[in-house]
């Protein structure tokens, strides 16, 4: 029984992994085009990184729902973006990251480098 529970959170967690990389993949595949739309400071190198950034911040998260809940928030902003429901400073303020939270997606990012790192040593 334990085991069974274990496979069904084990199935539940890659579902949610693949989900939130589909949604990565697709916001990344549309940087471009967001980029001539408002006519962003940005290269669309630039872009990936900050909307990398931007899904580190939260990739603390385990609770199913609450990823399933960061996820159709993603896909809403995104549509919004695309379809010119946004004005360039909505844009810009969305990008925009505070160095509260640019420090802590990046001190994750290296804390997961370091493991990877170690995990090779061992």
């Amino acid at each position: 029984m334990a085991l069974a529970k274990t496979a069904k959170a084990l199935d539940v967690q890659a579902l949610m992994r693949g989900k939130v990389l589909d949604l990565f993949r697709r916001m990344c595949r549309q940087v471009p085009r967001m980029v001539k739309l408002y006519e962003l400071p940005y290269e669309a190198t630039e872009m990936r990184h900050i909307i990398g950034l931007l899904f580190k911040k939260n990739a603390h998260v385990q609770d199913p729902r609450l990823i399933d809940m960061l996820c159709a928030k993603g896909e809403m902003e995104m549509e919004e973006t695309l379809m010119q429901w946004k004005q360039r400073g909505h844009v810009l303020h969305l990008l925009s990251l505070d160095d509260a939270d640019l420090g802590a997606a990046e001190e994750t990012d290296s804390i997961v480098d370091n493991q990877a790192w170690i995990a090779e040593l061992v």
